[in-house]
């Protein structure tokens, strides 16, 4: 029985914008690609780096802190 197919050849919507504008712009797909990757790198340093220190530790709830 099958419940759902996919249509494993369906693309990005994303994909066909990119096409044409490498298209007007008359530059290499690739191109594109590797300036979107570092960018997309130096994005993801600067939103981890901007948040500040991540503890792993959980933090203690406040009705198991005996305070004196």
């Amino acid at each position: 029985m099958v419940i759902a197919r996919r249509n494993t050849r369906e693309i990005s919507p994303l994909l066909a914008p990119v096409y044409l504008a490498c298209g007007l712009l008359q530059v290499e797909v690739a191109d594109v690609q590797r300036f979107a990757l570092h960018h997309a790198v130096l994005m993801a340093m600067t939103l981890l780096l901007s948040t500040g220190p991540i503890t792993l530790a959980p933090r203690p709830e406040r009705g198991l802190v005996r305070r004196r």
